[in-house]
């Protein structure tokens, strides 16, 4: 089994300087785990309906499972990238680590819109559900970004991100 985005978010609250960024990250990992129970529960669905119209997985619905997982690994490799090329002054890295994250949850947004553009009306609710929670997911992160300062105050939001989609 790969890292998964969870486990790579812990990774970087544990590097993180600030303790408001690492809060931050272990926050982000929770929604991590959501996403993924997400993204799991939409591909049951569509291995499930193709079993019911053919009484077998169809090809598409495989493919479809695939195209779910192949986000996750270019998460991941981004997510290690910048892990690797982070070479910047300590408090700085934070905000190396925040904008990667970002910078991949928008990466993930494209591809998951992409499949809810290919997918039957049928199977577009639980599509829609996970991009509305990758947009909530984004807004978080762009908004803890705003308030973050290197070197100054919190930027520990108010608001929970542990909410469902």
């Amino acid at each position: 089994m790969g890292i998964t985005s969870a486990r790579i978010l812990l990774f970087f609250a544990g590097i993180a300087v600030r303790g408001d960024a690492r809060r931050f990250f272990i926050r982000l990992a929770r929604r991590a785990k959501t996403h993924a129970r997400l993204r799991a529960e939409l591909a049951e669905h569509l291995v499930r309906h193709g079993r019911v119209e053919r009484q077998q997985p169809s090809d598409r619905a495989r493919m479809r499972v695939d195209l779910l997982r192949s986000p996750e690994e270019r998460r991941r490799r981004s997510l290690e990238r910048a892990r690797l090329e982070n070479t910047a002054p300590e408090d700085a890295s934070d905000l190396i680590l925040l904008r990667a994250a970002l910078a991949t949850e928008e990466q993930q947004l494209a591809s998951d819109e992409h499949l809810l553009a290919h997918l039957h009306p049928n199977h577009r609710s639980p599509a829609e559900r996970i991009v509305r929670f990758r947009r909530e997911t984004i807004r978080l992160i762009a908004g803890f970004l705003e308030r973050y300062e290197p070197g100054g105050g919190s930027a520990d939001p108010d608001s929970n991100m542990e909410g469902g989609a």
